[in-house]
């Protein structure tokens, strides 16, 4: 690289901060503190500045020509800042609650379905057993009722059975004394 440099460092970070901004001006203007750049056809560089300071200093230094500069990303932190980035991370933000709310709609229902019993679906598939289970009780019901009653009765026969003997035994015992 070829360096003319005849100046002070201040003025040196100047032309440096220039040369970071230079692609945003054009090579025609002459404004004063404004920059003149041009390309010679063997790939030198030549970056002045134009009025405004008492000195005027021309540095010289070859640049290729099929390298181009990158776009800067101004950075917040630690992290590049871009809209497009923002965008997306908020979409991506917006998506992911989206589908937690869903998920947590599905979780309550599912919690509900298992507290509150089964769903409709199997309360009517199961309707029909409901119904034969029902008839058995009631059956089962009635012929306990019944057995007791039976019970009931034979005791009382039971006891009617043992006053006649008693009646009888008293009643031939008569008759052998009589």
């Amino acid at each position: 690289m070829d360096y003319d440099v005849s100046s002070t460092p201040s003025e040196l970070m100047e032309i440096l901060d220039a040369l970071g901004s230079s692609h945003l001006h054009s090579g025609t203007d002459t404004e004063p503190g404004s920059e003149i750049n041009s390309v010679s056809a063997d790939g030198i560089r030549n970056d002045a500045e134009v009025g405004g300071s008492a000195t005027t200093l021309s540095v010289r230094h070859k640049v290729p020509m099929g390298r181009r500069r990158r776009k800067r990303i101004c950075k917040v932190g630690s992290v590049p800042y871009s809209t497009d980035l923002q965008r997306r991370r908020k979409a991506e933000v917006e998506s992911l609650r989206l589908e937690v709310r869903e998920l947590e709609d599905k979780l309550a229902q599912l919690h509900l379905q298992h507290v509150g019993g089964a769903t409709a679906f199997t309360k009517n598939k199961c309707e029909p057993w409901r119904q034969v289970a029902e008839l058995a009780t009631k059956k089962l019901q009635y012929s306990e009722h019944t057995n007791r009653e039976l019970k009931e009765s034979l005791s009382s026969l039971f006891g009617t059975c043992s006053n006649i003997r008693e009646l009888l035994t008293k009643c031939e015992v008569r008759k052998r004394f009589c």
